[in-house]
């Protein structure tokens, strides 16, 4: 699949029909029908650049959701509960997501892909994703790092690699994988340093900067019940 993803606000648009803009410096676009134009397989919606864009129509996803199959809770005292981080069946969390609109679903699971391919029979417009738990071998730091489109053969090798975040984000971009890092600021295993966080941003050029729990907004079912 050919996805763009818009900087900043995490909006996933899939790729569709041959229109490409060009956006300049002052921020005006410029439309062009032009179907022989070179086509990226993903692009940055949002960044200023000369190079031409594919105009995709818009798309409603939740880019970071967990199913039963997330792990531990890794946080503070939770940890030391036991806590599972996600109670939810793949298949209660599709439901939950088409009844608010979404027009694609995955899930991000910590280093896993069972719920994805729980719901995969649903169609084209579920794709296999997960939050890949990698770490700097400087002291054994935890980053999460969120991997879209997937196959299973790549989330084979991503397990692989998470042990060393360097040769990590190597395989990331020579495999073209779509990702960001998600909460950068989150101290996952308590190791997280100054130094480590500057060279996550230098390894990183996209960021999760708003998910679920800064947003929420009534679901179609919610709305209904409102009335």
């Amino acid at each position: 699949r050919d996805f763009c993803l818009s900087r900043g606000l995490g909006d996933v648009y899939k790729r569709q029909g041959p229109n490409h803009a060009t956006t300049g410096r002052s921020g005006a676009t410029t439309v062009s029908d032009n179907s022989d134009a070179p086509r990226p397989r993903v692009c940055v919606v949002g960044a200023s650049t000369e190079d031409s864009m594919t105009i995709v129509p818009k798309q409603k996803i939740d880019l970071h959701v967990h199913s039963k199959y997330a792990g531990r809770f890794k946080l503070f005292v939770l940890n030391s509960l036991e806590v599972e981080e996600c109670y939810t069946e793949p298949e209660d969390l599709y439901t939950t997501m088409m009844d608010r609109g979404m027009s694609l679903v995955t899930i991000t699971d910590h280093d896993a892909i069972d719920g994805c391919l729980e719901i995969a029979h649903h169609g084209d417009h579920v794709f296999i994703s997960e939050e890949v738990s990698a770490r700097f071998p400087e002291n054994g730091c935890i980053v999460h790092v969120l991997c879209y489109g997937i196959t299973e053969a790549q989330h084979e090798e991503l397990q692989r690699l998470r042990y060393n975040i360097y040769e990590l984000v190597d395989y990331i971009r020579e495999q073209k994988i779509l990702h960001s890092l998600a909460h950068p600021f989150s101290p996952v295993n308590q190791r997280l340093t100054p130094d480590l966080v500057k060279k996550s941003f230098l390894l990183f050029d996209t960021v999760e900067v708003i998910n679920c729990l800064l947003y929420t907004s009534p679901s179609p079912r919610d709305r209904q019940k409102s009335r």
